[in-house]
């Protein structure tokens, strides 16, 4: 194995963990501000607009990043197959999984506003902050490795 390669293989999937992250967190904080113009019997002209911004985030940057991101991490692990002992790779893997899955309900929420089905602002807030703890979870357990 080249250590070049790896070296950026690591990066690049560093780099588009964090933009998959950061997209994340802004597709739920655009629920939030549909949910509340909802609320607050905004235009439905804006509603539409949101929809629309929300369908192009997760077609085109959301979904794309996610899976750049984990074919990245899948070649890390091909360069690096002794990680897969790790008890902290293993506790890793459980997270990118939650995260993957908090990826598909962001989706169906966004088909779910899109169709103007009720959505509860208690359910975005959630959707808002979750991110957080997998990724702070994520991020502990690649620099701490604590087992």
């Amino acid at each position: 194995m080249s250590a070049s390669l790896y070296l950026w293989v690591k990066s690049l999937h560093l780099i588009s963990a964090t933009a998959w992250f950061a997209s994340l967190f802004a597709l739920a904080w655009l629920f939030f501000l549909h949910v509340r113009s909802v609320a607050h019997s905004d235009s439905g002209s804006f509603q539409t607009q949101l929809s629309e911004i929300e369908r192009i985030l997760l077609k085109r940057i959301v979904n794309p990043l996610m899976i750049i991101a984990l074919l990245l991490g899948i070649m890390t692990l091909v360069l690096n197959p002794a990680w897969l002992k790790s008890g902290w790779m293993h506790a890793k893997l459980l997270l990118v999984i939650g995260l993957c899955g908090y990826h598909g309900v962001l989706a169906k929420t966004q088909r779910q506003l899109a169709a103007q089905s009720p959505v509860t602002l208690s359910k975005i807030q959630v959707l808002c902050w979750l991110p957080f703890v997998l990724i702070s979870g994520i991020a502990i357990l690649v620099v701490v490795k604590p087992f």
